[in-house]
């Protein structure tokens, strides 16, 4: 992000599928894992905006 933001933008492309913005049945820890990287890029962009 340093140099990003050094550059004045830039792009941070994460791939989750479904489950990370809906849920499943797929398993727990399936799941989990989605909706983690889905709400640490939320995150990220608030903070960096």
């Amino acid at each position: 992000l340093p140099l990003m933001l050094e550059a004045g933008g830039g792009s941070i492309v994460n791939v989750a599928s479904e489950a990370g913005l809906r849920g499943s049945a797929a398993g727990l820890a399936y799941t989990t894992s989605k909706h983690a990287v889905v709400g640490l890029t939320k995150s990220t962009s608030f903070m960096y905006a």
